[in-house]
This record gives structure tokens, C-alpha cells and sequence, in this order.
């Protein structure tokens, strides 16, 4: 019983970390995003192109947010 506490509180506990590098990514995406957004209203050429690469890249990076932080949350039920 103890054994599985501490080897749900270590999960826990990297989850967490986990949750805080996917919040840093997410803010890194966004930044993207915007940076393309405002390209796209000043620059002709393929900035279209790059503006729904960096949308897909925020889109997938906030999936895996939901996901990292809905596992913490399991977690955190369990324990």
C-alpha cells in the first residue's frame, strides 16, 4: 500500500513537470502564431502556408497540454 502511494506521488510529481515544460511550449506556439498572424497581414508570399503550420503546431501543442494536465488530474483523484 505504501509502495504504490510513493510510486503514484513520483507520477504525480513528474506529471507536474511535465504540465509546467507543455505550459512553456504553449506559450512558445502561441508566440508563433502571433508572429505569423501579423505576417500574414504585411508579407505576400507562402506566409499563409506558415501561419496554418503554426496554427496546426498550437492546436497539437494544446492537445497534449489537456491531455498531460487530465492524467494530473486522475492522478490527483488517486491519491
Amino acid at each position: 500500500m505504501l509502495h504504490e502511494f510513493h510510486a503514484l506521488l513520483s507520477s504525480f510529481q513528474q506529471l507536474t513537470q511535465q504540465i509546467n515544460f507543455q505550459r512553456t511550449r504553449l506559450e512558445a506556439a502561441q508566440e508563433l502564431l502571433r508572429d505569423r498572424y501579423l505576417r500574414l497581414q504585411v508579407l505576400d508570399g507562402d506566409v499563409i502556408e506558415q501561419y496554418l503550420q503554426a496554427l496546426n503546431t498550437y492546436y497539437r501543442v494544446a492537445v497534449d497540454n489537456i491531455e498531460a494536465e487530465s492524467e494530473h488530474w486522475k492522478l490527483h483523484i488517486r491519491l
